[in-house]
């Protein structure tokens, strides 16, 4: 979209669709949208499989925006990370709900389920697509951090989006065994919408 400023230069806003009767940009129509993260930080579990899950909502529409990891350990090494799409989730385990911090005291609650397992589950579920793959590096603490980052939906592209209940998105550690003393720190965003 493009606009005149005051000075009666014309200006290119990229997607940016909302503004006043005078040309002034209002803000992005993305702000309209609940947007939620979910952080934490945690040893998993010795092998870990299926680590991270989010679970599709009944009532919204998920995009999933941003995924980044990071961490350190006692002794340095690395492990693979594959980004799964399931039509079933996991059983078994033992989940822990990863609760969701709003972009806006305005935002609705999140209904979204995120959960982090301590144990692994005992069954993954239904593969769709394997949707992102990477090797995350965990540092001593003394030593470079390096964050393995999944970026969607910032260049025009398509968020990872889950519809309904049965879409699930995993964030799996193929099974690999965890550096010595290794911790994970972990972010999620997520914009809901009901569409």
């Amino acid at each position: 979209m493009q606009v005149l400023d005051s000075s009666g230069t014309l200006r290119n806003l990229g997607q940016m669709t909302d503004v006043d009767s005078s040309l002034i940009l209002i803000h992005s129509s993305e702000t309209k949208k609940g947007c939620y993260r979910y952080v934490g930080s945690a040893s998993p579990p010795a092998t870990p499989t299926d680590w991270i899950v989010v679970k599709g909502s009944v009532s919204m529409t998920l995009r999933i925006k941003r995924i980044v990891l990071g961490g350190i350990a006692t002794t340095a090494g690395s492990m693979p990370v594959v980004l799964i799409k399931r039509s079933t989730g996991p059983t078994g385990g033992t989940p822990v709900t990863v609760v969701a911090g709003e972009h806006d005291n305005n935002d609705a609650t999140a209904t979204a389920a995120v959960t982090r397992y301590t144990a692994n589950p005992a069954s993954l579920g239904t593969l769709i697509s394997n949707v992102g793959q990477g090797r995350l590096w965990l540092p001593l603490a003394t030593g470079q951090p390096f964050p393995l980052v999944w970026e969607f939906a910032t260049r025009q592209d398509k968020a990872l989006i889950l519809r309904g209940a049965s879409d699930y998105l995993c964030v799996n550690l193929g099974g690999a065994a965890v550096p010595a003393g290794g911790v994970i720190d972990f972010e999620l965003e997520i914009e809901e919408d009901n569409s």
